[in-house]
């Protein structure tokens, strides 16, 4: 009798280490997959995949902002030196003065633009002064570090004559067509080497078929 208790201690001593064992790995295989699971059990890769495409509040991300062209901005304001041309059937003649403009970029190549220009001189001892006050589109290849470009604008346009405190002055219509080419300096920085446009005005009941030369600067953000 105690042969056999002896016998079945040895046998219960070999079977418990095995099944301690064999339980053991149901229980490591749940512990591999705990980082993936939540409480109830659903696997968080999915809702991981989820939140990437919305934020914390629920509201969809935004989409990434759109890249600006070769360093510059949406933005360009621009000023600098004007020669005005100002041709008629029986006349011409030559004022300088200045301008002074603004464009936005709809797009990477197309911007709304708008420009100020004032120019002045004394031909056949008149003194002489030009306004144009004009809006319209600007198309410019931006994507290198030189920058060529066209736009087409209209506007108004004001002449004035005086002499000997006699002035007359008349406002007409102004349509201007032409392009140039600019150079990217960095920094934003814009050199505006050359712009030549056709300028056309209706003053004093006559149509004059200008030049506009000019050079300057611009910063674009």
């Amino acid at each position: 009798m105690r042969k056999l208790g002896l016998v079945f201690l040895l046998v219960l001593a070999l079977a418990v280490p095995a099944t301690a064992q064999t339980s053991r790995a149901p229980a490591l295989n749940i512990l591999n997959h705990e980082s993936d699971l939540t409480p109830s059990g659903t696997n968080l890769n999915g809702w991981n995949r989820a939140l990437n495409s919305v934020s914390l509040t629920g509201i969809p991300k935004a989409p990434a902002a759109p890249q600006d062209n070769n360093g510059l901005g949406p933005a360009e304001v621009e000023f600098g030196y004007k020669n005005l041309r100002i041709r008629e059937e029986d006349f011409n003649f030559h004022l300088n003065g200045f301008y002074f403009g603004f464009s936005y970029f709809l797009l990477s190549w197309l911007a709304v633009t708008s420009n100020f220009a004032a120019a002045w001189g004394n031909p056949f001892e008149l003194s002489t002064t030009a306004f144009l006050y004009q809006f319209g589109l600007l198309m410019a290849y931006r994507e290198t570090r030189w920058i060529p470009f066209f736009l087409f604008t209209a506007g108004g346009a004001r002449l004035r004559f005086s002499q000997n405190g006699f002035a007359e002055s008349d406002n007409g219509f102004a349509l201007e067509a032409g392009g140039g080419l600019d150079v990217h300096l960095g920094a934003g920085w814009i050199w505006q080497v050359l712009c030549v446009t056709y300028l056309h005005t209706r003053l004093f009941d006559a149509h004059q078929n200008n030049v506009q030369i000019r050079s300057g600067l611009a910063y674009s953000w």
